[in-house]
């Protein structure tokens, strides 16, 4: 029987990504000697190195959140016919427009 067209529910990853390791092979060496497709074991080998640091409770089919700050954008400052018009995230276009068309800047109709 060929692995070649194997799914990822019919390997344990993490038994044969420790198998790998251990035997110090390449990774090519390793899949021929398998008979995986390398692509599909380097996913999974590269998932789990990314994932953390670990492989400790990582699964398949498990969400893996990294942490992320949000960078709050610096505010645009806009110049028409003089006025000095500062533009941030917060700003109601409807508002903008009101003012645009105040300081006749755009025509809106």
């Amino acid at each position: 029987m060929t692995n070649k067209g194997f799914r990822k529910y019919d390997v344990d990853w993490e038994k044969e990504i420790e198998e790998f390791k251990a035997l110090g092979s390449s990774m090519r060496e390793f899949c021929e000697n398998k008979n995986y497709n390398k692509d599909i074991f380097s996913y999974h080998y590269y998932r789990r190195k990314n994932a953390g640091g670990g492989m400790a409770g990582c699964s398949d089919n498990e969400a893996v959140f990294l942490p992320v700050r949000v960078a709050e954008r610096e505010p645009s400052v806009i110049t028409v016919n003089g006025y000095h018009i500062t533009v941030t995230d917060q700003t109601e276009i409807p508002a903008l427009r009101t003012v645009l068309k105040a300081i006749g800047g755009i025509p809106w109709n």
